[in-house]
């Protein structure tokens, strides 16, 4: 732990000998003081023997994280950002493999987190959807038939039925082998680049234009994400705290994990203007499962988590039953940020506005401007190939 002196409380140099002699009652002072500063920097937990103060109230945004906040977001349909006008046949390339796109009145676009659907909406084919897995919850998507029933499977029957022209998908859904068994049927299966984050989120636009034989519609809607993402971001930076934080995923007691280098959740802390509190612990996978070394070590001044997966372990207070959280400074002070389900890791269309949303829960009314629209739902599953 560093002590941050004031100005003057040390001299410059030693005293001369003979000269300012330390009293007892001095001597006494002196030793309580520090004392007093020790037991200060002590009442807040500690990331790796520092105090979570000790630096960050001396910038000129100290960290306030305190209370549970909750990101409010748009839930009204997509925003259109792009009119795609179909030039078919059109060939792509399919995770590696050459697809042509013959006809695409009836379309479906299926993934675990919903943003597949919402992107072929903001891209003026909405009205060419002809049904929606679970995750897509836009009003308008919400009449169409669902092929998902028992939660992220595709029912093959379902699929058939509604007779789809074109299947766009990451690979996040599955099972596999019903994807080809569709593709036997004569369905073409456009399968897209699986592994989204803030970097790359723009990709998906371009990749439905191609597939769909206008790229530059693609290229439209592409830089309009691009632009909302970033310019939320540097409008977010203003505000930041640069606090600490880190993702989890909940669902339920028995499911807790630490949201790292591959899930997209460092990038989007980065985004907010935050220090990625999980970046020490050695992570290597989208979702590790946590543990109360792991948490205590990384020491979040926040943490971050779905709404949904919050309630499912009862809220605030299944939380603090967490191993180790009461002993992080986002424990001492119920610093937690709950985003819907349906947006949180889905780099879709809206992913500017998850940034402005978020950073407007944590530190106020952050002024960050967006222009992309809302989408979609993720969870740790959306990085496991199904087969």
């Amino acid at each position: 732990m560093t002590l941050h002196y004031p100005s003057g409380f040390l001299s410059a140099s030693p005293c001369k000998a003979g000269r300012h002699p330390f009293k007892p009652l001095t001597m006494l002072v002196g030793a309580m003081l520090v004392i007093g500063l020790t037991t200060t920097a002590c009442d807040v937990p500690s990331r790796d023997g520092e105090s979570s103060f000790s630096q960050s109230d001396s910038s000129a945004h100290p960290v306030h994280a305190e209370g549970l906040v909750n990101a409010s977001l748009n839930t009204g349909d997509p925003q259109i950002l792009a009119q795609i006008k179909p030039n078919l046949p059109a060939e792509t390339t399919s995770q590696g493999k050459k697809v042509t796109v013959k006809k695409a009145d009836r379309i479906l676009g299926l993934d675990r987190s919903g943003a597949m659907a919402a992107s072929l909406w903001s891209m003026g084919m909405g009205d060419k959807l002809v049904g929606r897995d679970i995750s897509t919850d836009f009003p308008s998507a919400q009449t169409l038939p669902l092929v998902t029933p028992g939660g992220h499977s595709i029912n093959a029957e379902a699929v058939l039925d509604l007779n789809p022209d074109v299947i766009f998908t990451d690979g996040t859904i599955g099972p596999q082998s019903v994807f080809r068994q569709l593709e036997k049927s004569g369905i073409t299966v456009v399968r897209t680049d699986r592994d989204r984050n803030l970097d790359n989120a723009d990709n998906l636009m371009k990749e439905i234009g191609r597939a769909l034989g206008d790229e530059d519609a693609g290229n439209q809607a592409a830089q309009k994400v691009r632009e909302g993402i970033e310019s939320a971001s540097k409008a977010t930076e203003a505000e930041s705290d640069h606090r600490r934080m880190i993702m989890l995923y909940l669902r339920g007691t028995n499911v807790s994990m630490i949201a790292g280098p591959k899930s997209g959740a460092p990038d989007l802390i980065k985004s907010l203007g935050g220090v990625d509190a999980g970046e020490g612990l050695g992570l290597d996978k989208a979702f590790t499962n946590l543990t109360s070394e792991a948490l205590v070590k990384a020491a979040p001044d926040t943490i971050i988590v779905m709404k949904e997966g919050l309630e499912s372990i009862g809220g605030l207070d299944g939380l603090h039953k967490l191993p180790g959280f009461d002993q992080t400074p986002a424990g001492a002070r119920n610093s937690v940020l709950t985003v819907p389900d349906s947006h949180l890791l889905s780099f879709g269309p809206d992913a500017g506005n998850v940034i402005t949303a978020m950073a407007q829960a944590l530190y106020g009314d952050s002024k960050s401007p967006s222009s992309a629209a809302p989408s979609s739902n993720a969870t740790p599953e959306a990085l496991e190939r199904q087969s």
